[in-house]
């Protein structure tokens, strides 16, 4: 037993073992010029003055079909960032996107786009949104979002013309 716990030691230390799970925080992506600047460490992106960083609300959300959802799509601009930047939005099929470019002027950090799943889209189905962000010069940034198509609500039928709706507290007419 005390060989086993060693050599799980010795292979934990050399990297062969590895004792805790994995970390995702290098994968935030920055964008612009000298993009792709890392510290010392080498393990996260370091955000420089003149590149951006983007955040959507949520990677994953829910579009009610044949109602518009609205996005909002932000940038973190570093200090000296002043650079116009271009959002290209592709959406698959079944799924509408307005606008489909977006363009952040300088000191502009944020924008909105509606999403809205068509009347013949599939309920449950999951679609994938990409957005690729293009500054005038440097490294582009591509999102993915994810849509799950849901139920939109149901508009109450107007009465056929020459029906007569009935109050709550009122007796339905007899026919004659």
């Amino acid at each position: 037993m005390d060989k086993w716990i060693s050599g799980a030691i010795v292979m934990a230390v050399l990297g062969l073992f590895p004792l805790s799970g994995c970390d995702n925080a290098g994968d935030e992506q920055v964008g612009g010029p000298g993009a792709d600047v890392r510290t010392d460490d080498d393990t996260e992106p370091q955000k420089e003055e003149a590149t951006f960083t983007v955040s959507l609300e949520e990677e994953e959300i829910e579009a009610p079909l044949g109602e518009k959802k609205e996005l909002t799509i932000s940038i973190d601009r570093g200090e000296e960032f002043e650079q116009t930047v271009t959002a290209e939005i592709k959406a698959p099929e079944g799924l509408t996107v307005t606008p489909k470019t977006v363009q952040y002027q300088a000191g502009q950090e944020e924008a909105k786009v509606f999403l809205e799943a068509g009347p013949g889209a599939e309920v449950g189905r999951e679609l994938a949104v990409e957005i690729t962000f293009k500054p005038e010069t440097g490294q582009s940034i591509t999102k993915q979002l994810l849509v799950t198509l849901v139920e939109g609500e149901k508009q109450d039928e107007a009465p056929a013309e020459g029906d007569k709706t009935v109050e709550e507290g009122e007796a339905p007419a007899e026919n004659p």
